[in-house]
């Protein structure tokens, strides 16, 4: 009945985008062969979204992690039974980190995403046309897999890093991630949580991947950054935040207060700069221009400076804003907006 649900859902966003299966094209599923992918798999194929299959192909690369000795177990009872292998494994994850560490006479979740990965020459086959005669490639499909092994899956295909790994979680029961090109767009449906309770898609959040902004950061502390050029929507960015702060609208703030919701991405240097420990508005327009010649951001001010206006009020939180800010690099990143974009 969840795997009806969620072809239900995938049929009307098949519609949504492509109005009829004849638009569509070729549409393949690849489903993992165990028996409970297999269940999923008719399961969709019986609901209004078989009509835009076209075929279904199995594949052994989209299986499960291998849990080893720990398979049918489950790692919280691993360390019942088997008190010295979980002990190993705690050490190796310890010292090499969750992701690297393989399970006793299993595979690892770097295992997992190199196995996956020998999947992708078979979508790029299918997508070119010269493999197959009287027919375009194929440009759509639907991944029916397990939740380490599609964690793996986008990984590796949207290019992200094993910290991306750590951080996320594996995607509820039937739920729906909609993947296009190499971009991650979210979820498209929420699924089911473990006791089979319907999902809220806005309780689901991705989480972006923390390498990244290191990468922009480190580029912009280096060389590689041109300098960067205040603008007037950056001082409206700051003259919102400002107020934001200013509960008691007597003109000034504290310093500390503005770097606590500017966070660690925001001006560094503006406590240092500061001779006092409040601010007009005026002389915090001041510091922000000095300090951002001689420390870029990674991304526009105005950026930084409404992501931190929203923690200021309180409609995000600390951990929200981090968030947000890595979307907003992202989105800067794919825009070619950054501010070392167009140099030589």
């Amino acid at each position: 009945e969840m795997a009806r649900t969620a072809g239900n859902e995938l049929a009307t966003t098949f519609a949504s985008t492509f109005e009829h299966p004849s638009q569509m094209g070729h549409c393949r599923m690849w489903v993992s062969p165990f028996q409970r992918t297999r269940q999923t798999a008719h399961a969709i194929l019986e609901s209004p979204a078989g009509e835009w299959v076209s075929d279904v192909k199995e594949s052994p690369f989209l299986v499960e992690q291998d849990w080893g000795l720990f398979e049918g177990t489950g790692i919280d009872d691993a360390r019942d039974h088997y008190p010295d292998e979980w002990r190993r494994l705690q050490k190796l994850r310890d010292h090499q980190g969750k992701f690297w560490a393989r399970m006793p006479m299993g595979e690892s979740c770097f295992d997992v995403c190199t196995r996956v990965s020998n999947f992708f020459s078979t979508t790029a086959r299918d997508r070119s046309p010269k493999w197959f005669k009287g027919r375009p490639g194929i440009d759509n499909i639907i991944v029916v897999s397990h939740g380490v092994t599609i964690r793996s899956f986008i990984m590796m295909w949207c290019n992200f890093s094993p910290e991306w790994f750590e951080v996320n979680v594996n995607p509820p029961n039937c739920s729906i991630l909609h993947i296009e090109d190499s971009t991650l767009r979210g979820y498209l449906f929420p699924g089911y949580g473990k006791n089979g309770q319907a999902l809220d898609v806005e309780d689901l959040a991705i989480a972006p991947d923390p390498s990244f902004i290191e990468i922009l950061e480190g580029a912009c502390k280096g060389e590689v950054c041109d300098p960067y050029h205040w603008t007037n929507k950056d001082t409206g960015a700051l003259h919102e935040f400002f107020n934001a702060i200013d509960d008691d609208r007597n003109g000034v703030i504290s310093i500390q207060e503005a770097q606590r919701h500017l966070g660690p991405h925001g001006s560094s240097g503006i406590m240092q700069k500061a001779s006092e420990n409040t601010l007009d508005f005026e002389k915090m327009l001041e510091l922000f221009k000095e300090d951002c010649l001689e420390n870029p951001p990674p991304i526009a001010y105005h950026h930084i400076l409404s992501v931190a206006t929203k923690v200021a009020k309180g409609q995000l939180s600390k951990a929200d804003g981090e968030k947000e800010y890595v979307r907003l690099a992202e989105l800067s990143f794919s825009n070619n907006e950054l501010p070392w974009m167009g140099r030589e």
